[in-house]
C-alpha cells in the first residue's frame, strides 16, 4: 500500500504575520501599568510637599525634646512669622542647626505656611513635657495643634500635653 495524501483536496493556507505577538501585548500593558500607577499616585497625593514638610517640622521638634532630656536643659523650637522657625537652647539666643538643614533658620517651601496659635514657641523641659514658653515654666495645658497649609489643604501636628508625644 502507499501512502495517501490526505491534503490533496485542500488549499495551502497561507500564514499571514499582520497580529501583535503576545510579547509586545505584555510590554503595552506593562507600561499602561506603570503610566496608571504613576497618575492614580499623583491623584491621590497631590500635595506630597505638604505631607513632607509636615513631617520634617514634627522631626525637628523631636529632635528639640530629645535635647532637652538629654542635656537636662530646656530647648525650643521658636516660630517666626508663617514660614521661618529655629532651634534655641533656653538661656541662649542664638540658634542652632536642626538636622537636615544647613542654616539655623529653617524657612519653609513658597506657598507652605504655619499656624502655631498663640505662643509662638514650643519648648521641651528636661523631662521631655512641652511648655509654651521658653523658659520651660509654662507647661502645657491642653494637647497642642500645628496646623501646616498649602494650596487650602492643610496637615496638623499635634504635641500632646503631658509627655511632648508627636505621633
Amino acid at each position: 500500500m502507499g501512502r495517501k495524501n490526505i491534503n490533496r483536496g485542500f488549499k495551502k493556507l497561507r500564514v499571514w504575520q499582520d497580529g501583535f505577538s503576545l510579547l509586545e501585548v505584555i510590554v503595552v500593558l506593562l507600561i499602561m501599568g506603570i503610566i496608571s500607577a504613576v497618575v492614580v499616585s499623583r491623584l491621590i497625593y497631590d500635595n506630597i510637599d505638604l505631607i513632607a514638610q509636615t513631617e520634617v517640622i514634627k522631626s525637628h521638634m523631636r529632635y528639640a525634646q530629645s535635647r532637652a532630656m538629654n542635656t537636662n536643659a530646656v530647648w525650643y523650637i521658636r516660630f517666626v512669622g508663617e514660614s521661618t522657625y529655629s532651634l534655641y537652647k533656653s538661656g541662649d539666643e542664638t540658634p542652632e542647626y536642626l538636622p537636615g538643614e544647613d542654616d539655623t533658620t529653617a524657612t519653609l517651601p513658597s506657598g507652605i505656611t504655619v499656624n502655631y496659635g498663640a505662643s509662638q514657641f514650643v519648648s521641651f523641659d528636661s523631662w521631655g513635657k512641652p511648655c509654651t514658653d521658653g523658659n520651660g515654666q509654662s507647661p502645657q495645658a491642653a494637647d497642642r495643634i500645628i496646623t501646616v497649609a498649602c494650596s487650602g489643604e492643610s496637615g496638623t501636628i499635634v504635641v500632646t500635653q503631658n509627655t511632648g508625644f508627636i505621633p
